[in-house]
């Protein structure tokens, strides 16, 4: 069962999350700086929610990726105990299926 929120994987977030913040800014002043080379009053606000959109969908994306990770469990370990196994049974029977 893979858990999207153990310690291993946090550890891979806060990497990523220190890049991503890195590009992130890169892109805000790229932005801004496109902003007044234009002229255009709007620079602010549309970095600003350039900027918003993918830290709002990072966290989308964890917390759909483990519900439906703990969905697919649960339903795994349903079929199986409809089935009147257990895992490990089933383990060695697919073991022994494919030593055949």
């Amino acid at each position: 069962m893979a858990h999207v929120t153990s310690q291993g994987y946090a550890k891979v977030y806060n990497l990523l999350f220190g890049i991503a913040v890195f590009a992130m800014l890169i892109i805000f002043c790229l932005q801004l700086i496109t902003g007044l080379i234009k002229c255009t009053p709007t620079a602010l606000t549309r970095a600003a929610l350039g900027l918003t959109k993918p830290v709002l969908g990072s966290f989308l994306v964890i917390t759909i990726t483990s519900s439906g990770l703990q969905i697919v469990d649960q339903l795994s370990n349903g079929i199986v105990q409809a089935t009147g196994e257990t895992i490990e049974t089933m383990g060695g029977k697919s073991r022994s299926l494919l030593r055949a």
